[in-house]
């Protein structure tokens, strides 16, 4: 495998990797909001939040180093949530 097709393959898993983390907090920032009653999981897992949004700090940096513009694009908005 060459240096290219090596390149190409991370910056695949590297968007991939980025796109479930957003899809997966998108979706927990979803319920979070919902009018009715939460139920007990969704309350204890919110007591962990502001650790949710550590991978961004992670993943950010590294879809910027391979140049995965996909995975950046899906992290912004979520940076720019976790610092509101």
């Amino acid at each position: 495998m060459n240096r290219t097709a090596l390149w190409k393959h991370l910056r695949t898993v590297t968007s991939l990797i980025c796109g479930m983390y957003a899809l997966a907090l998108l979706l927990y920032l979803a319920t979070r909001f919902l009018p009715f009653a939460r139920p007990w999981w969704l309350a204890f897992v919110d007591n962990f939040m502001t650790w949710y949004f550590l991978p961004v700090l992670v993943l950010l940096p590294l879809a910027l180093l391979v140049r995965a513009k996909r995975g950046v694009l899906l992290l912004l908005p979520l940076l720019v949530i976790g610092l509101l």
